[in-house]
């Protein structure tokens, strides 16, 4: 088998058919869809039972709530296809368009492939992209390797579902389980090991953004869940960073100090000679603004003047 589609499944019964009609909706053969129902207690179980029993090439796993990268390792132990795809359960792809990206594997023989998307309401109607203060690159068919690819043009979208990924490089570096931003710690993980990476411009995945997740408020354990996983990641780019010297990690770095400086100053201003000391363990200063916008680079640039100065005035606006 070619390809393993992979989703994750957790209290998304309005979305769920969308989503597995889109993957069913394809221009190519050779491939399975795993359902991995994540202990929902909608009924998403029903549905994913009911796919199951009416198509051949899709298959459910059910299991105990995990979270989303427990469901996504669940689907990798089970997954049969050479190459695997991530796709979030309340999100969908475009129609007939899996033929041109296995035809471009194919033809180039691929290990990694990357293409486009684009970000929806929850009716369906394109959202126009925020400029992104980390900076964006354009997508090109040239062929690199794994670690020219995350220097040089991959920016800072690592979203594990923008990938069609050689399965190889997947079963030896499954998801870290428990964490946020388990997509930053695994797509370079994975980048790094790929030996021929390309992309396409077309657009084939249609992202969800639900105004629940927009407006939902931070509590402060949350608060210091994001700081307490945005630390530890900085921590695993300092290591590879020792191993590779690339100005990604180093990059990347900046950018997740610069989002802790900004949750300090909202949420434990009181505590940010303690968070400030903490990123200085991990030897963070001075950010380097690799591939960041204009306002984020200013921003690296104050945080090396005066890290406080920063808080400060992120704290009285």
């Amino acid at each position: 088998m070619k390809l393993s589609f992979i989703v994750p499944i957790y209290k998304v019964e309005q979305y769920l058919r969308k989503c597995v009609d889109s993957l069913l909706c394809q221009d190519y053969d050779d491939y399975e869809i795993i359902l991995v129902d994540d202990g929902g207690t909608d009924g998403c179980p029903a549905i994913c039972d009911e796919y199951a029993a009416q198509y051949d090439n899709i298959r459910v796993v059910h299991r105990e709530n995990g979270g989303l990268s427990a469901a996504r390792n669940s689907g990798i132990e089970i997954a049969q296809g050479e190459y695997l795809c991530f796709v979030d359960s309340d999100d969908y792809w475009e129609p007939n368009v899996l033929g041109e990206l296995m035809t471009q594997i194919e033809r180039d023989n691929l290990d990694v492939l990357r293409y486009n998307y684009r970000n929806i309401d929850e009716e369906g109607t394109e959202i126009a992209r925020i400029p992104n203060p980390w900076g964006t690159i354009g997508y090109s068919q040239q062929v690199s390797d794994g670690a020219s690819f995350l220097n040089t043009r991959l920016g800072y979208a690592c979203y594990a579902w923008q990938f069609v990924v050689r399965a190889s490089l997947v079963h030896n570096d499954k998801f870290t389980e428990g964490i946020l931003f388990e997509d930053t710690d695994w797509t370079p993980r994975i980048l790094i090991k790929a030996e021929r990476v390309a992309e396409t411009s077309a657009i084939v995945y249609n992202y969800m953004i639900r105004q629940a997740g927009i407006t939902q408020s931070r509590s402060v354990e949350k608060m210091q869940k994001e700081f307490h996983d945005k630390l530890n990641l900085i921590g695993k780019l300092h290591h590879w960073n020792d191993i590779y010297h690339l100005d990604w990690y180093k990059g990347m770095t900046a950018s997740l100090t610069i989002s802790i400086l900004k949750l300090v100053a909202r949420y434990q201003y009181e505590k940010k000679d303690d968070y400030i000391d903490q990123l200085k363990q991990y030897k963070v200063f001075p950010l380097t603004p690799y591939h960041l916008r204009r306002k984020a680079s200013w921003n690296a640039r104050l945080i090396n003047l005066s890290p406080k100065l920063y808080i400060l005035i992120q704290h009285c606006k």
